[in-house]
Parts: structure tokens; C-alpha cells; sequence
């Protein structure tokens, strides 16, 4: 029994073997984790799932989280979703993303429909919540120019 111990000790040592089973591994590892990647396309759906199915949940947090996954896919974002954005962005407080969602949304959606309509109305709320912060990102980007001419 001990011989039988040390013979496949001195296999796994031996050099083929060794670089055999380093192989199997990296290319098992490469399978994983890379060459089987997902489209960006098919990410975004999937992220759009998670997405409908936090906010059925009312779990906000997790759908931005989502929202932030799917801006970095740099997939285009369909109109309903930026509406579902900044609705989400609104309810979790965050008035300044809720206000850029829903703008981004009015720029590119038919001028028709319930969620246009609601857009519309939600629009002055949402930009009066985000006027102190866009304030302050205005003079701070006017100071930037300053710096900037003088250096």
C-alpha cells in the first residue's frame, strides 16, 4: 500500500503529468471565466430581468445596482428603462440620478404615451430636488474653467 502511495506521488511529479493536469486546469479556468463570456446585449436582458424583478419587489437598492451594471455594458438603454430608472433613482432619494434619468428619458422617448405623460409631470418635481446639487456641479465646473484659463 505505502509503494502504491509513493508510485503515483513520483507519476504526479513526473513532468508530463504535471504540465497535463496545469493545462486541464487553465483551460478549465478559461472556459469559466472567459471564453464563455455573454454578449453585452444578452447581459443587459439579463440585468433587465433582475431589474423588473427588484421593483416588483420594491427593492430599489438592488435595481440601481442593476442600472449601474447595465451603464457600464455601454448598451443602449431603451426609453422605459430610463423611465424605471428614474423613478427608482427618486424613491431611493437620489434626486440628482433621478432627475438626469428622467431628462435622458424625455430626449429620447415618443412624445406619446402613459409614461411620456407622467415624465411631463414628474419633470419640474424632480428638477427643483436636483436644482441644489446641479448648482453646485455649475460652479464648480465654472471654477475648474477659471484654474484652467490662468494656468
Amino acid at each position: 500500500m505505502r509503494n502504491d502511495r509513493l508510485g503515483a506521488h513520483k507519476l504526479l511529479y513526473n513532468g508530463r503529468v504535471r504540465w497535463r493536469v496545469l493545462l486541464a486546469g487553465l483551460f478549465t479556468l478559461f472556459i469559466a471565466y472567459g471564453a464563455v463570456a455573454l454578449p453585452p446585449e444578452v447581459q443587459a436582458d439579463l440585468l433587465k430581468q433582475q431589474i423588473v424583478d427588484a421593483l416588483k419587489k420594491e427593492d430599489v437598492k438592488t435595481a440601481l445596482a442593476a442600472f449601474d451594471k447595465y451603464h457600464a455594458l455601454n448598451v443602449k438603454m431603451p426609453p422605459p428603462l430610463m423611465f424605471l430608472e428614474a423613478k427608482a433613482a427618486w424613491a431611493a432619494g437620489d434626486s440628482l440620478r433621478a432627475y438626469e434619468s428622467l431628462e435622458a428619458f424625455l430626449k429620447v422617448s415618443p412624445q406619446e404615451g402613459k409614461q411620456y405623460s407622467e415624465a411631463l409631470t414628474l419633470y419640474p418635481q424632480y428638477e427643483e430636488a436636483a436644482r441644489p446639487e446641479l448648482d453646485k456641479a455649475k460652479a464648480a465646473a465654472a471654477e475648474q474653467a477659471k484654474l484652467a484659463a490662468v494656468a
